[in-house]
């Protein structure tokens, strides 16, 4: 991230962290915490993507009853994370 984010700076363009996920995440329940948030703490991110989910068999992301979901919403709730949602309308005029 240290990395990534002097390119950035070098280049003068935005830093972002994307295509990022625990592929079929049924191991790991406190990933979106533990892990992503610690990697993006403390970091200028302009925005994480997390790759596609293509079905319950193939997925990076939560989806509702998986074994990440109420972890991921802690990491959503974290002051630090805005979600498309939170900032909808900003830039519509």
């Amino acid at each position: 991230m240290r990395l990534l984010r002097h390119i950035a700076y070098i280049k003068n363009k935005p830093f972002a962290f994307t295509e990022t996920g625990v592929e079929n995440n049924d191991s790991q329940p406190e990933w979106w915490t533990r892990t992503l948030m610690k990697a993006i703490e403390d970091m200028p991110v302009a925005y994480v993507l997390v790759w596609r989910n293509k079905d319950r068999s193939h997925f990076f992301g939560p989806w509702p009853g998986c074994v990440s979901e109420d972890d991921f919403r802690a990491f959503a709730a974290s002051p630090q994370i805005r979600m498309e949602s939170d900032i909808a309308g900003i830039y519509e005029r």
